[in-house]
């Protein structure tokens, strides 16, 4: 189960309730997993280019110096 139970905005509110209504559907076949991937990317993203702007300007805040492990997704 999250341990972020009392999320502040709608979106994580709505993302937490739909775990919470998918965890306990385990059966012996299936378990679910749950996955918060920070950042989930594809055609047409822009935010990529953003991100990369800001890097380039200084405008962009590394967590921890830089060592902090963000991994990102393209589907396809």
């Amino acid at each position: 189960m999250p341990s972020f139970t009392r999320p502040d905005i709608a979106y994580s509110r709505v993302e937490l309730a739909t775990e919470q209504a998918l965890l306990p559907r385990d059966t012996p076949t299936m378990h679910t997993v749950i996955l918060r991937p920070p950042f989930v990317w594809g055609a047409g993203t822009t935010t990529t280019i953003e991100m990369a702007d800001l890097a380039r300007s200084g405008g962009w805040t590394w967590i921890d110096r830089g060592r902090h492990i963000m991994y990102v997704i393209e589907p396809e």
